[in-house]
């Protein structure tokens, strides 16, 4: 894990973040299984829980807001990222 997908915060904080929403998971799936369960068609019911765990997961665990922070160099501007190599443009015979 980078050091900017937990904004510098310990390993601790970033752990009790990690348990605070599986936590919060755990319970809206219990909210699930009674709505599902006591509901005669529950799909639009079940909807705003899939959404707000489906946002749980993307924000907590896969850092979705991360996407929007990167600095992404511009095409064309001869920038390369640590780790790639540089290679040759590719020689297509007849052009």
């Amino acid at each position: 894990m980078s050091n900017h997908s937990h904004g510098g915060r310990g390993l601790a904080a970033v752990a009790q973040r990690g348990w605070l929403t599986a936590g919060l998971l755990a319970i809206l799936t219990l909210i699930e299984y009674v709505v599902a369960t006591s509901v005669d068609r529950p799909t639009l019911w079940l909807l705003p829980f899939i959404v707000a765990k489906g946002a749980l997961i993307l924000e907590v665990f896969m850092h979705s807001s991360d996407l929007k922070t990167i600095n992404r160099p511009q095409p064309g501007s001869g920038h390369i990222p640590p780790g790639c190599k540089q290679t040759r443009p590719l020689a297509v015979p007849g052009i």
